[in-house]
């Protein structure tokens, strides 16, 4: 007996949906303005929530900030399930070491920025400079990422003006972004991670319910989001090994957004518990992973879900996938903010005023929601061919920033010159090789290492400059004299600033 495939087309969202949808931005809204009423006048309130942080606010904030738009898609395709398990496992593994290791020790010694644990190991200038970098990563590389799997999602379960609901959803992240600081960030997403649940789980359900034969010719139908993202000729053992561990480590042992959780925690019991928290949650994602790779096997089930669900669960995945943008959105916001003021601002002005601090950084996140405005044309207009280069750099990014921070909290004799030679070094060889991808037909190409260069997967190439930026920072360590026998961290732990109990 077969099963006879009804024609498909574009998903339409009646008005009462609509409506629905319009006032669960208002409650977001409304919810974010009322946490700006304590953001005046101080840096620690408006960047760090008065480091008043109870384990649930930031367990399921970081929840909310870690599914992003990825676990909401379902983005599946060549080895992308194992890797997706990988980063999980290795992201709980991370968590780990965030709680009772370097966390625990930099979390409560007033710091405001990643700028601060690389200003103790190497000292202000690698710390200044990562932090430029973080900035431009994040507006180059993050900002894009969002925007455009966003702007998919959003046209792929409706038929909505995508440009008019990417920018609506921007614009009011950017308003309680601006006006409350981290404290409407964590609010926020607290909601926001409860919705982004329930669109995962309707995602499920339209999945078990859908037969197998209707989901292999419903993915036929649209494959440029399974393909435009992935793409390797073997199975990446290195990215396994290594790529995947280290963007894992990277995004929990030194991003900016997951480390403003860490300086805003309450206490280290508060922190642990909320830790313990997300990696539960990172355990049941790889549980659902494992169950979705079975019933799915051919390739992203959003695909499979987006004709299979009834009407009312469509809505709740949109309103979970406009959760997942706005928990994105307003991350990136205030920790670009929180970089730009504390690290390069403060910097400039050391002696200026709190008030003056927070005005700084309301409008340093008004500049960058401004730019995400201006970013949405270049970014339709990069398209799903731009998505794979910019993965590669986020991950090289990730890369060059774990090497660092590791080889600082490692190895005594690390310097700030081998540091800044390492960065430098491994952005040059990420850059060189997006470069030559999007310039050279790999078919007229005789050289093997070039030509292997071109074709390995991304996550292979990130091993492979973590690898080189910890040669180079031990090998320049050997030869730049260092001022100490030991770097920052290693000093603070000797002297009882710092510790881990």
């Amino acid at each position: 007996m077969s099963v006879k495939l009804m024609p498909m087309s574009q998903p339409v969202i009646s008005q009462i949906s609509g409506i629905a949808i319009l006032a669960y931005f208002f409650a977001i809204l409304l919810i974010g303005l009322t946490a700006s009423r304590n953001a005046d006048g101080d840096t620690s309130m408006y960047f760090l929530s008065g480091r008043k942080l109870g384990w649930f606010s930031i367990g399921v904030s970081l929840v909310a900030a870690d599914a992003l738009c990825g676990h909401v898609m379902g983005v599946k395709g060549p080895f992308a399930d194992a890797m997706a398990i990988d980063l999980e496992l290795m992201g709980i593994l991370g968590l780990a070491f965030l709680g009772w290791g370097t966390g625990a020790a930099f979390g409560f010694v007033n710091s405001f920025t990643t700028n601060d644990s690389l200003q103790r190991m190497y000292g202000g200038r690698v710390g200044t400079f990562v932090s430029l970098l973080f900035i431009s990563t994040y507006l180059l590389v993050r900002l894009s990422l969002v925007l455009l799997l966003g702007s998919f999602l959003v046209g792929y379960f409706s038929n909505w003006d995508v440009n008019a609901a990417i920018a609506v959803t921007v614009l009011i992240s950017g308003i309680y972004s601006i006006t409350g600081g981290f404290s409407a960030v964590v609010n926020t997403q607290i909601v926001q991670a409860v919705f982004m649940f329930l669109g995962l789980a309707a995602l499920i359900v339209g999945i078990l319910g859908a037969p197998l034969a209707l989901q292999t010719e419903a993915l036929g139908t649209k494959s440029v989001f399974v393909s435009g993202i992935q793409g390797a000729n073997h199975f990446p053992w290195l990215a396994i090994v290594i790529g995947v561990p280290v963007v894992a480590f990277w995004l929990w042992l030194t991003d900016q957004y997951v480390l403003q959780h860490v300086f805003s925690a309450r206490s280290k019991r508060d922190l642990r518990k909320g830790i313990t928290f997300v990696a539960v949650a990172k355990g049941a994602a790889v549980g659902a992973l494992v169950v979705l790779l079975f019933r799915t096997p051919m390739g992203s089930y959003v695909g499979t879900a987006r004709f299979f669900l009834p009407s009312f669960l469509r809505v709740v995945v949109l309103i979970g996938i406009f959760s997942a943008i706005m928990s994105s959105l307003s991350g990136l916001f205030n920790s670009t903010s929180a970089l730009f003021t504390m690290d390069i601002y403060r910097r400039r002005k050391p002696k200026a005023e709190e008030r003056k601090l927070v005005l700084v950084g309301r409008l340093s996140t008004t500049v960058v929601v401004l730019i995400s405005l201006l970013w949405m044309p270049l970014v339709a207009l990069i398209g799903w061919q731009g998505a794979r280069p910019l993965q590669s750099l986020l991950a090289c990014f990730a890369a060059v920033v774990a090497s660092v921070f590791l080889t600082g909290v490692f190895w005594k004799r690390a310097t700030p010159v081998a540091a800044i030679i390492a960065i430098f070094v491994g952005i040059a060889s990420a850059a060189f090789r997006v470069i030559l991808d999007k310039i050279l037909n790999p078919i007229r190409i005789q050289n093997g290492i070039l030509l292997w260069l071109l074709r390995t997967h991304y996550l292979n190439f990130a091993a492979i400059d973590f690898i080189l930026c910890i040669l180079v920072i031990v090998t320049v360590s050997y030869f730049a004299p260092s001022v100490s026998s030991m770097n920052g961290f290693q000093e603070a732990q000797r002297n009882g600033v710092i510790n881990y109990n």
